[in-house]
């Protein structure tokens, strides 16, 4: 069961990372190699600081409390929690040093923010939740590119308002598409969920 779990958990995440090329437009292309049925027209260049407020928070890992009310998104996948909120809504929290352009966390409600992660909110004429479905698709590349070195990569405030991505102009098709890669994310999340719970079960 815990061989098979990591299997599927596996083989999700391969076709998760796939099915983000295919249905975002190549760099230099204005339509998505994979589309639903009826929808035909090009895609438009969208810049995330016209579409979306972005600040850091100013919390620190002193105020991760375990026995926390809210969410408390820190500079790693983990999610911490805390006894304050800073920010009630639909927001998109993006570490600023660190693995650069593979964390993102999505949330809509209460949560607190560390000083050193970017949150994404007051979406304008687009979806959310498309946002950050594009951001793992090609802000990697983009951040990559904009990094500043120090002690660890990290990344500036403009190199996420500059972050141009492809978006269709339809928020029917914006939601389509997110409701495609949700299912699929839901469904690695259950897998992964599985094996780890089985993975301690079977050590105790």
């Amino acid at each position: 069961l815990i061989t098979l779990h990591q299997r599927k958990y596996e083989k999700l995440s391969v076709l998760k990372k796939s099915l983000l090329e295919k249905m975002f437009p190549r760099e230099g292309e204005n339509k998505p190699e994979v589309r639903f049925a009826g929808f035909t027209d090009p895609w438009e260049q969208r810049k995330l600081g016209e579409l979306s407020d972005i600040k850091t928070g100013d919390s620190d890992l002193q105020d991760a409390d375990s026995n926390g009310i809210y969410p408390f998104f820190v500079r790693s996948e983990i999610i911490e929690r805390s006894n304050r909120y800073l920010f009630d809504g639909e927001a998109i929290l993006v570490p600023g040093e660190g693995k650069l352009g593979e964390i993102f966390h999505y949330i809509n409600g209460k949560f607190d923010y560390h000083q050193r992660v970017y949150k994404i909110s007051n979406f304008l004429n687009i979806s959310g939740k498309f946002v950050y479905h594009a951001m793992q698709a090609s802000f990697k590349k983009h951040a990559l590119k904009n990094t500043v070195k120090a002690t660890v990569d990290s990344i500036r405030l403009p190199t996420l308002t500059e972050y141009e991505f492809m978006a269709p102009v339809s928020l029917r098709e914006q939601r389509e598409i997110v409701s495609s890669l949700d299912t699929l994310d839901n469904l690695i999340t259950l897998h992964q969920r599985k094996y780890e719970k089985l993975s301690v079960l079977k050590k105790s």
